[in-house]
């Protein structure tokens, strides 16, 4: 694998922190560079500590995170911005991330870009699997974590801004 698809590391469930410390090694793009940073959308508009969790895992010369705490300014930052990932809490009535996540989809098929990875962060929804299935079918949601699964996320996030 290493010579053929250049795999300078192989990790498996429970082994994140080796990968999140890896990315973090990997040092500032070269001044040059004229292409943005990939950016990820995170919608927390009830639980700060979870984007107080978060943020450190995701260095900031690898990606840029724009955190909202509102459904109506995450529709309106992926209507301006494209996003290679979206994360998104449930929310609560009238400011849920199903709204961004639906505003996010609307965006993309709009500009014809490609889709963003989406991550639900929810126990109830990692819970329940009429909840799963209704996020993956008609979002795209790829992955489910609760509180405690940040490392998880962390790096199908960085993951995702890598490729």
């Amino acid at each position: 694998w290493r010579a053929e698809f250049g795999v300078d590391l192989f990790t498996c469930h429970g082994r994140e922190e080796e990968l999140i410390q890896r990315f973090s090694t990997l040092g500032t793009p070269p001044a040059s560079t004229t292409s943005p940073l990939p950016r990820v959308l995170v919608f927390s508009p009830n639980d700060p500590g979870f984007v107080e969790d978060l943020r450190p895992r995701l260095p900031g010369h690898i990606v840029e995170v724009d955190v909202v705490n509102s459904a109506e300014d995450g529709a309106n930052v992926a209507r301006e911005r494209a996003y290679c990932a979206c994360v998104v809490k449930l929310g609560t009535r009238g400011n849920l991330g199903k709204d961004v996540l639906k505003a996010l989809r609307s965006a993309e098929a709009a500009r014809g870009g490609a889709r963003a990875f989406a991550a639900v962060h929810s126990a109830t929804a990692a819970e329940r699997p009429e909840t799963r299935t209704k996020f993956e079918v008609e979002y795209g949601v790829e992955l489910f974590v609760r509180h405690g699964e940040e490392d998880q996320l962390a790096a199908a996030l960085l993951h995702t801004a890598m490729v």
